[in-house]
């Protein structure tokens, strides 16, 4: 696994140089056959043009004429029978493996091509039909770089034969069989492929040579760096990598002088560390007898400042204790002077109340005779509503009879007919006033029943106000005799008041005193107990850098020995 990662580079680094060589060789290969091919076709093509020109001119230089075909079904220029004359296309086609035809129309009437299986030269066989539509009918010369004649596949080039008129007659045809011209281009493309890989096979070991001492010289290097992370300074550099004069030659060069400045850095810090060390563990030795030597003073000293503070507290104590009590006591006075007004202003309240109480008897009085004379009044109204009642059902009998009456007046009109129509007109108008007097009887009915129940209910309450009036003035009375008692007891208060304001102003008066001497003590106490503060909060001070001068010597011991301990990893 650890030579996979070593050759990792290595395998990378090619790829990254050879991969692309590969596919441009590649790509210049394909190029290169595509262009090679099509140029020896085109140069093959151009070639059969020039022959079938050429046979074209021999024809006409020859024999003057036209082009036409004899009672022998021969093809004959002029005077000249070509059909006969085979030596002539012959001669074109000598010592190479190119071939003529001459067409008349589409049919073959002299050629150089002979069938393989009769040994007879084809004469008589027709042109296929894509020759003769682009060749006789379009008079287009026509190209082709893979036609089967004769059983075998060729490059054929057709070009048209013209009489004098313009018009076309036949066609003439020069080709080549393809096995030769591709053996021919295979050969070619065969060469160039094997020039190609000689090429790439050099470029290849180039590559390889100069990947390896790149590779080699980087693994050097980092050799050296994962010795460095060991903590191994003891590192020489291959004089190879030294003397190259690319970024890995400086690189290596870098890090050489890095390595060199490292070890004089280490080497001086080895030398203070022990020092650094010594001076550390000294300075915690004088911290500590220091700390000792401070610390029993300041206990001195916090004990002295401990009893004056104390003695300022209690004396600061003793003075709020006394301006609490005189407090208090203002408190107290002004608290009997506001009682004894409040209780003034009691009895005299006592008094107004009283006398308010015997006009609220008075006006007590009063109301239950108005209630009284209220009561009766509606009894009287009840009474009358009674009296009304009786007087309105003999209204309604008087209505009943008076439109009883009007029937029968109206029955006897009815009989009498004519006569009796103005008697009918008045028992009609009688009828009217009694069903009007029924339905005014009916109203007032009922609202003499609603009077009825209005006056049940007013007496009903008249008689609950009576017996509350009734209750209210009792109790009056028993008020009155309360406030006998509470006025009796404000005197009294008010006699007590007097006494006790006389006692709390001499109170008052002892408490001045006692406060003068306390403030005096305290004043000295506080004193005492500033100076002793001051002395403690010195003492504190010194203890506090006594102590930071110790914690930093036990952290310059500490740091020390880290120092040291990082410095121990590296190994001179």
């Amino acid at each position: 696994m650890n030579e996979k990662r070593k050759n990792a580079l290595l395998f990378r680094m090619l790829l990254v140089s050879i991969g692309p060589l590969l596919l441009l060789t590649l790509v210049i290969m394909i190029a290169a056959t595509r262009s090679i091919r099509k140029g020896i076709q085109e140069e093959f093509m151009d070639g059969l043009r020039d022959e079938a020109i050429a046979v074209k001119a021999a024809f006409n230089n020859l024999a003057p004429g036209d082009y036409h075909v004899n009672l022998a079904d021969q093809l004959m220029k002029g005077y000249l029978n070509i059909s006969e004359q085979r030596g002539i296309i012959d001669s074109f086609v000598e010592g190479t493996d190119m071939a003529i035809t001459v067409f008349y129309g589409d049919v073959r009437k002299a050629t150089t091509l002979v069938s393989k299986e009769t040994g007879v030269r084809i004469v008589g066989s027709k042109a296929p039909e894509v020759v003769v539509e682009e060749v006789l009918k379009k008079g287009k010369e026509y190209t082709a770089t893979s036609l089967v004649v004769n059983e075998e596949p060729y490059m054929a080039h057709y070009i048209p034969l013209m009489n004098s008129d313009g018009s076309v007659v036949g066609m003439i045809f020069a080709g080549a069989p393809t096995t030769e011209l591709n053996k021919y281009i295979q050969g070619k493309l065969t060469s160039l492929i094997v020039l190609a890989a000689v090429i790439l096979s050099a470029a290849c070991v180039a590559v390889f040579i100069v990947t390896k001492k790149i590779v080699h010289a980087v693994k050097k290097t980092d050799d050296a760096i994962n010795r460095l992370s060991d903590g191994c300074l003891q590192t020489d550099f291959d004089t190879f990598i030294l003397k190259r004069n690319d970024e890995i030659g400086e690189m290596g060069r870098s890090l050489d002088k890095t390595l060199d400045k490292l070890k004089n850095i280490i080497m001086s810090i080895q030398g203070s560390t022990a020092e650094l060390r010594s001076a550390g563990e000294q300075l915690d030795e004088m911290a500590s007898q220091t700390a000792i030597t401070t610390g029993e003073v300041s206990s001195a000293v916090d004990e002295i400042s401990k009893g004056a503070m104390t003695q300022a507290e209690e004396a600061e104590q003793a003075t709020n204790h006394v301006d609490r009590m005189g407090t208090l006591i203002e408190q107290i006075v002004e608290g009997i002077k506001a009682l004894y007004g409040a209780a003034t202003e009691v009895e005299q309240a006592a008094g107004e109340a009283k006398i308010c109480m015997i006009q609220l008897q008075d006006f007590n009085e009063r109301t239950t005779g108005a209630i009284g004379l209220v009561a009766e009044n509606v009894k009287k109204t009840d009474q009358s509503v009674a009296a009304i009642g009786t007087a309105l059902e003999m209204i309604s009998t008087i209505a009943d009879e008076t439109t009883l009456l009007s029937l029968n007046a109206s029955i006897e009109a009815a009989r009498a007919g004519e006569a009796g129509k103005g008697f009918a007109v008045v028992a009609s108008e009688i009828q009217k006033l009694a069903e009007e007097s029924s339905e005014s009887a009916n109203r007032i009915a009922e609202i003499i029943a609603a009077l009825s129940r209005d006056s049940a209910n007013a007496l009903k309450v008249m008689n609950t106000v009576r017996e509350d009036v009734s209750k209210q003035q009792k109790m009056m009375h028993t008020t009155m005799g309360q406030f006998d008692t509470v006025a009796n007891g404000i005197n009294a208060v008010n006699e007590r008041t007097a006494q006790m304001n006389n006692e709390i102003e001499k109170c008052n008066e002892a408490r001045i005193s006692v406060v003068d001497i306390i403030q005096n003590l305290s004043a000295l106490s506080q004193e005492n107990a500033a100076s002793a503060e001051q002395t403690t909060s010195a003492m504190q001070e010194l203890n506090d850098t006594v102590s930071a001068l110790a914690d930093s010597a036990g952290k310059l011991q500490e740091l020390s020995a880290s120092l040291e301990n990082d410095v121990s990893f590296f190994k001179m």
